[in-house]
This record gives C-alpha cells, structure tokens and sequence, in this order.
C-alpha cells in the first residue's frame, strides 16, 4: 500500500467521522435539520489576479501561471466536494459502527511510519554487523599479540 492511498483513505474516514459526529450532536440535542443544511452552506471560492501580459515572456508566463491555477483549483474543488459527500454519508448512516475507524486509522498511521522507517533498517542493520566484525577482529588481533609473547 502506498503513501497516497493511505492518505487517501484516511481522509476518506475522516470525513466519515465527522459527518457521524455531526449527527451524534444531533441526537444529543434534538436537533436534526439534515447534514445538507451546513454542507449546501459551504462554498469553493477561489480568486486569483490576473496578470497583464505586456511581452513575450510575459504572455507564456501567465499562461503557464493560469495552467497551474486551473490544477490547483481542480484538485482543491474536487477535494472539497469528496469532503462534503463523505461527511453527508457519515451523517445519513449512523446505523454503521465507526469505532472500527479509530482503529483503522490508529493503524494506518503505523503502517505510514513504519514504511518511513524501513528505509533506515538496512543501514542500520549493516552499520551493526561492521561494527560487530571490527570488534571481533580486535579481540583476534589482541588474541594472536597474547599467544606471541
């Protein structure tokens, strides 16, 4: 499993959660207007200045500038409408049990920083064993002076 999907899903069951405890507060208060109330509410509103082009270089530059604020913007507005889903699922299906999501992203996270850590085990590992074979070799080296005099 990779970085990007276990961040992935854990942003997913994120937004589970949150959508779940919206509708705990809910039932504690006796207040349910839906979950769309707050996520129809919610808006993607992202501005940015538009660049006079007065030269060459000018001109490619600010449409390589708008070509990334058009990425940006799809991948942020896509973001924003996956969180608002997962939190309307999390809200309309109380009836799943997301104590199992405490744990899976308790787990995920350890997946995440052990794979980090992997990495370092081979160079430690092998940074151990020359270690061990000078000591080793110093204790043969002291051995043979022993046994010559």
């Amino acid at each position: 499993m990779n970085w990007m999907n276990i961040l992935l899903m854990i942003f997913l069951v994120t937004t589970f959660l949150v959508g779940n405890s919206m509708y705990e507060r809910d039932l504690v208060l006796k207040d349910f207007q839906g979950v769309e109330h707050v996520t129809s509410k919610l808006d993607w509103n992202l501005t940015y200045d538009l660049l006079e082009p007065s030269s060459k270089d000018d001109i490619i530059s600010s449409r390589i500038h708008n070509i990334v604020y058009k990425f940006a913007d799809f991948l942020g507005y896509s973001a924003f409408e996956v969180t608002k889903t997962g939190i309307e699922f999390g809200y309309e299906n109380p009836q799943y049990n997301y104590e199992f999501a405490f744990t899976l992203l308790k787990w995920l996270i350890i997946i995440m920083i052990l794979s980090a850590l992997v990495p370092l085990f081979i160079p430690v590992v092998a940074l151990i064993t020359i270690i061990g074979m000078g000591i080793n070799n110093l204790f043969k080296k002291l051995r043979k002076r022993k046994d010559g005099k």
